[in-house]
């Protein structure tokens, strides 16, 4: 057998680098290439203590990380709203990252593809993430009828029971800051961060 014809182990690591390397790379690009566009609605029974009675049931829609931008189409947006609207939420939550990297040109859009969630039976309510900034997507999440909480809290009344919506931007870390927020809210408080 020749020395050419031989493998080596060098030749074998390289060999196996390469498929590895090949084989994550196809992963990351389906991933990012399809996955990332199947939009589904994913429903969870949570069991609280203490929660009143009236409230057994509730249903709070949750949405979040939307990023409206160049690399999320509007398309996937609407697709994961209507599915949000269709399951019928007695109340929804935004989550936050309604755009990326702060690009306020997108805060209208954004907010108009959302705008449905705010007919939620109880109204909608909305917390800001890293990628939003503190004054243009509140303002137009707010036009949509949404209730923007910075800091700050709001209270519902459902099936007869008081229930207290605490809201934290996501740049609240400070104990003694989400103490505030907190301070006094009742025993049936949603916190949303």
């Amino acid at each position: 057998m020749s020395s050419e014809s031989r493998l080596t182990r060098r030749a074998l690591l390289r060999g196996l680098l390469t498929t590895g390397t090949g084989a994550t790379t196809g992963r990351l690009w389906h991933g990012f290439a399809y996955e990332r566009h199947a939009v589904q609605l994913v429903r969870r029974d949570l069991a609280v203590v203490g929660l009143p009675r009236a409230l057994d049931g509730l249903t709070v829609g949750l949405i979040t990380d939307t990023h409206a931008s160049a690399s999320v189409p509007d398309e996937d947006i609407r697709a994961a709203v209507t599915l949000l609207v269709d399951a019928r939420p007695d109340i929804v939550a935004l989550g936050g990252d309604y755009v990326t990297d702060m690009d306020t040109t997108r805060a209208v859009p954004s907010a108009e593809l959302l705008a449905p969630l705010a007919n939620a039976p109880s109204g909608a309510i909305a917390v800001l993430g890293n990628h939003d900034d503190d004054r243009v997507v509140p303002a137009a999440l707010a036009a949509r009828g949404f209730d923007v909480l910075k800091d700050e809290r709001t209270t519902r009344v459902i099936r007869g029971e008081t229930l207290v919506f605490a809201g934290l931007r996501y740049w609240t870390r400070r104990l003694a800051d989400v103490a505030r927020v907190l301070d006094g809210a009742g025993p049936t408080t949603i916190l949303l961060f």
